[in-house]
């Protein structure tokens, strides 16, 4: 009976997001935060965002990363080569070695938030594999198809991915959509640039540099989960479920690390090891 309720639920607060329909301008803007927090390369590259305001060799180099990744994007995806740009499995620690590298070498202060990053994202990956494997939930496109509203599409962005998931989903298989990956990976991020922002405050402009981060990571992670929502592969409580264990699982894991300062190669080298061995365990 309870589930029940908590499914009409989830149905009744899902259903307006599934339903709005947006200009083609505002697709497109919706397209970037519902889709770049589920890439674990992408993830990689924002290493270098927790060191970009320290130095501004780490900008340049952020923005170049990210200018290849876009073009890498637009080439692969509308060319039907979705599983060739998304396997990362041999470049991933390349980027994620040299990102750190140029870190520790150009920005020694931020080397601890990007390694804590790194590190964090790798715990949370693997947390909601475990739990996308236990639920085993169909993602909302198919009882939206269902329901005979038409499909969305993009040539790129997360339509372009996800709905090949979503087609290839078995009930053993990584791509259930109880909890959201790429809510939890955004809840991930947000938690670390405000725990950074904590640490780097000035007692006079505390109030007001931490009242804008607030705002702004709201602003991301509400962007991420309703996009998430808007182009029907999550519902509800998929992305609050996300948030949370990508929130709860960063502020654990900073607790266990004592914080920033004692977060470094081992750490990072440790959390990816577990991250990766329990999503392919989970994937096997």
């Amino acid at each position: 009976m309870f589930s029940a309720l908590l499914q009409q639920l989830d149905e009744y607060l899902s259903t307006p997001f599934f339903t709005i329909e947006l200009p083609l301008w505002g697709e497109w803007c919706l397209s970037v935060p519902a889709s770049v927090f589920g890439s674990p390369l992408l993830m990689s590259i924002f290493s270098l965002f927790f060191a970009a305001a320290e130095s501004s060799l780490i900008t340049a180099l952020l923005t170049l990363e990210l200018f290849v990744f876009v073009l890498a994007w637009v080439h692969f995806v509308p060319q039907g080569k979705i599983r060739q740009f998304f396997q990362t499995n041999a470049t991933l620690p390349v980027f994620i070695v040299i990102n750190l590298l140029s870190i520790q070498f150009l920005s020694p202060k931020s080397f601890g938030a990007s390694c804590f990053f790194v590190s964090g994202f790798s715990v949370v990956v693997a947390i909601v594999a475990i739990l996308k494997r236990a639920t085993k939930r169909l993602r909302p496109n198919f009882a939206v198809r269902a329901r005979g509203y038409k499909s969305r599409k993009l040539p790129i962005g997360p339509t372009a991915i996800q709905s090949t998931k979503s087609e290839l989903k078995k009930n053993a298989d990584q791509h259930a959509a109880l909890p959201s990956g790429d809510a939890a990976s955004c809840a991930c991020f947000v938690t670390v640039y405000l725990l950074q922002l904590s640490d780097r405050m000035e007692s006079s402009n505390w109030t007001n540099d931490w009242n804008i981060g607030c705002a702004v990571s709201m602003v991301v992670l509400f962007l991420c989960c309703s996009g998430r929502m808007y182009w029907r592969h999550h519902h509800f409580f998929d992305v609050c479920a996300g948030s949370l264990v990508g929130f709860f699982c960063t502020m654990l894991l900073h607790y266990f690390c004592g914080g920033f300062s004692e977060c470094g190669w081992l750490t990072t080298l440790v959390s990816a090891l577990i991250g990766a061995g329990l999503n392919e365990f989970t994937a096997s």
